[in-house]
């Protein structure tokens, strides 16, 4: 009995997933940078892969809520990640991941890991007797090592004005290479590359490629080389998921609304409700203490009247995949795709609620099956169960980690 007991409790100590993450890069920013041939290390990690055409993150699509859906396979509504910049009402505190304060917070004290209201797929990984290794990634609950930039590290990071991402991005590989040569390759191994998107809100989308190119694909082959020897035939094991958090839109400061922000304000102010207004870039979030349905409506009416916004959703409508929930705000406002609440302030960005924003690369390589282009819809939450079923952890059967249309 306590060896069958047993046998169900641990995962398959066999198997191993490399799990890539490429901050808002964009799929066909990817797809034509391949093509080039200007990414050959890119091409040695994905040879034999499947490629996923239609893979589309979740609504919000900006770091902090699609990152804890890649590693929880759940929605905003369910991990409890509403934007990257919301109020707590339970600490009646604005959570903004991007103050530098907070942001030093998320990688020191796991703030971040501290609001998800699931397990992570580290958690589900240790319970079955399982390693995991995480690298720089903002969550990192359950995972057997965690890297995160020491504090004299994150001040070289900083040049007084700008992060230095690509900085970053090398600390990051040398961290994950020093993990890969003193222990071994992990049956669970994420990596995070947060400069792809640095570069395209400081520069534009057309200079990912260029980042990419320059930086990323030079610490992949550093990683390649040392895992080649460190296991050589790995490949046979490692199932290899590269994917992107979100995707991204241009500025386009011609086509930017005037004076949106005063607008809401004077609006908001003369209906005599109490409010609170945290814009999210192409979204306005609109928290109504004490409110209530009728209250909520009565609001988002004036406000479509006013035809400021493109969509007005209060917490009782239905929204882009799974949005709302105690968390989120009351009101979400959205714009046209490519607007922003306060105009143009990045060459690119992100997290409006249209398809486009949500598009993701996905490059699969499974080790038991021929490489094949799949143009359904797919949402990436499923790569938790995709990761969950290769590695034989309880309640994954291979059926629930196959892939399917978007959930």
């Amino acid at each position: 009995m306590w060896l069958i007991l047993l046998a169900v409790a641990v995962g398959n100590p066999d198997r191993h997933v490399l799990f890539l993450i490429l901050d808002g890069l964009r799929p066909d920013t990817f797809r034509e940078a391949m093509a080039a041939d200007r990414l050959p290390n890119h091409q040695r990690l994905l040879s034999g892969a499947s490629q996923f055409t239609n893979a589309l993150t979740v609504f919000p699509s900006v770091t902090l809520p699609a990152n804890a859906s890649l590693i929880t396979g759940t929605l905003p509504a369910q991990h409890g990640i509403p934007g990257n910049h919301w109020y707590n009402a339970e600490t009646q505190s604005e959570v903004d991941y991007f103050d530098l304060f907070t942001m030093l917070r998320v990688y020191t004290t796991g703030l971040a890991n501290q609001h998800l209201r699931v397990p992570t797929i580290y958690e589900r990984t240790t319970e079955a007797n399982l390693s995991s290794f995480v690298v720089f990634h903002p969550y990192w609950r359950g995972a057997t090592r965690f890297r995160a930039p020491s504090l004299f590290e994150a001040l070289t990071f900083w040049d007084g004005q700008n992060i230095k991402y690509d900085l970053l991005d090398r600390r990051m590989m040398a961290h994950a290479i020093h993990l890969l040569n003193s222990e071994g390759q992990p049956n669970l191994f994420t990596l995070y590359f947060p400069g792809t998107d640095a570069i395209a809100h400081a520069e534009g989308i057309a200079a990912q490629a260029g980042y990419l190119a320059d930086v990323t694909d030079p610490l992949l082959g550093q990683f390649l080389d040392a895992l080649d020897a460190a296991r050589p035939n790995w490949r046979e094991d490692t199932l290899i998921i590269l994917t992107s958090d979100h995707g991204r839109t241009p500025c386009n400061p011609a086509i930017q609304p005037v004076n949106l922000p005063p607008r809401l304000e004077a609006l908001l102010t003369t209906s005599g409700i109490d409010y609170r207004v945290i814009p999210n870039g192409p979204v306005v979030y609109i928290y109504l203490p004490e409110s209530t349905p009728e209250t909520r409506a009565t609001l988002a009416a004036r406000i479509r009247s006013e035809e400021l916004f493109a969509e007005v959703f209060t917490r009782e409508d239905d929204t882009p995949r799974g949005f709302f929930s105690d968390r989120a705000p009351d009101l979400l406002l959205t714009l046209p795709p490519g607007h922003f609440y306060r105009g143009c302030v990045e060459a690119s960005s992100h997290g409006s609620a249209y398809r486009d924003d949500a598009l993701v690369p996905l490059y699969i390589t499974n080790p038991t099956e021929p490489p094949s282009v799949h143009e359904d819809e797919l949402s990436t939450t499923t790569l938790v169960k995709t990761i969950g079923a290769w590695l034989g952890l309880p309640g994954y059967s291979p059926n629930k980690g196959k892939q399917t249309s978007a959930e």
